[in-house]
């Protein structure tokens, strides 16, 4: 799936210079086509400039509008950008309020937020960091509540909890992922990245707990 995707877009660049000499509303779906595989790619700034394009010449659909706003909100993350970044993603997930793709996005946000804060500032502004992680653990609980049985929140939830420190709920939520993804579909995508994932953050999980647990002996100790 990924080589056909990988030669989908290829095929799309190849032509990218003559799209100009394309009908409008050709054009039109040429650009969101292309947006949208640079997306899933993750070239998050090739594709905004696709949909950007795209809605020079006609009033973007949701799904677009929806695309556009997660590329705007992921590139102002890159920038550490997060509270604009929340934005994006807040008016992402007003379009589609079903969809798990905006909360996860915020949740990640306000995971940057506590992150940015707590390296700049360690030991400052304890309750607005300990806000950034509620804020973000409300985030995941909606999103859970729409799609209970989904391997990659909870993989996200498993995630959330090693930077909350609570590593013991940590394994336990890595734990539900490789079942849940094969449960739902054996040839997912999305159950690949999960077994890959979540066996180095359950592990990383473990030690954390157990560096927690017993503190680091000296060189000097025996």
């Amino acid at each position: 799936m990924k080589r056909k995707h990988k030669a989908g877009l290829a095929m799309l660049d190849s032509i990218a210079n003559d799209v100009k000499l394309l009908k409008p509303d050709i054009r039109l779906l040429f650009l969101l086509f292309q947006g949208y595989g640079k997306m899933v790619k993750h070239r998050f700034g090739e594709a905004l400039d696709c949909y950007s394009r795209a809605a020079a010449l006609e009033t973007l659909d949701a799904a677009a509008a929806f695309n556009r706003l997660i590329c705007e909100g992921v590139l102002q993350s890159q920038k550490r950008c997060h509270e604009q970044a929340l934005e994006k993603f807040a008016a992402a997930t007003k379009l589609f309020p079903n969809s798990k793709e905006g909360y996860v996005h915020r949740l990640m946000a306000h995971v940057g937020t506590y992150l940015s804060s707590q390296y700049s500032s360690p030991f400052r502004n304890f309750d607005s960091k300990q806000g950034a992680l509620r804020e973000a653990a409300e985030e995941l609980g909606i999103a859970l509540e729409k799609s209970k049985k989904d391997a990659e929140l909870h993989f996200y939830s498993g995630l959330l909890e090693m930077v909350r420190r609570r590593y013991t709920d940590a394994i336990q939520e890595f734990g539900k992922v490789p079942s849940i993804a094969i449960e739902r579909d054996r040839q997912s995508s999305t159950r690949t990245r999960a077994w890959r994932g979540t066996t180095f953050s359950a592990g990383s999980a473990r030690a954390a707990q157990a560096c927690s647990e017993k503190p680091w002996r000296t060189w000097t100790s025996h």
